[in-house]
């Protein structure tokens, strides 16, 4: 789920000053809904805007994704669930022609400065909802990626071990 970092982040992290907070933030949307949310990992849990919009500050944990052979990656995000604003959200998007599978969430590794957050744009990755879960604490998203991504290109490919008379 990351990235080397640019030149340009390397020098903006080690840059940061006291005032300074690294902090992530998740934009999830639906095709079918024209109203996304938006989420920032603040712990004096303050509300916070980038560039025009609002991101409610909510506490949400990753699990990076593993790279098991024959699995599909697979990473996990556990998003507090306080309010009704999310499941409502999920309730509207599993009503959709496409439910929870047309779901996305975005990424972005943020710089706070003061109250002006910054996008580090190497860190910031979208990835499709597999599957969700709410409870009565947390709301639980599995992401990954399109399922033909990592298949095989052709169904048999010839080396020696399939095809001995040709090598």
């Amino acid at each position: 789920m990351s990235r080397p970092a640019s030149r340009a982040t390397k020098r903006a992290r080690t840059a940061l000053t006291p005032e300074d907070t690294q902090l992530a933030a998740l934009e999830i949307s639906h095709p079918d809904i024209s109203r996304r949310v938006r989420i920032i990992n603040d712990a004096p849990k303050r509300d916070r805007r980038i560039g025009r919009y609002k991101y409610k500050a909510l506490g949400f944990n990753a699990r990076i994704a593993d790279d098991r052979p024959g699995r599909r990656p697979a990473a996990e995000l556990s998003i507090d669930n306080v309010g009704r604003e999310i499941i409502q959200w999920i309730d509207q998007a599993q009503a959709t022609r496409t439910g929870i599978h047309g779901i996305s969430v975005r990424v972005m590794a943020v710089t706070a400065r003061g109250l002006a957050p910054v996008v580090a744009p190497d860190y910031d990755v979208s990835m499709g909802v597999l599957s969700i879960t709410a409870k009565s604490r947390h709301v639980t998203a599995v992401l990954g990626f399109d399922p033909q991504i990592g298949r095989p290109a052709v169904m048999m490919r010839h080396d020696p071990a399939t095809s001995p008379g040709l090598f």
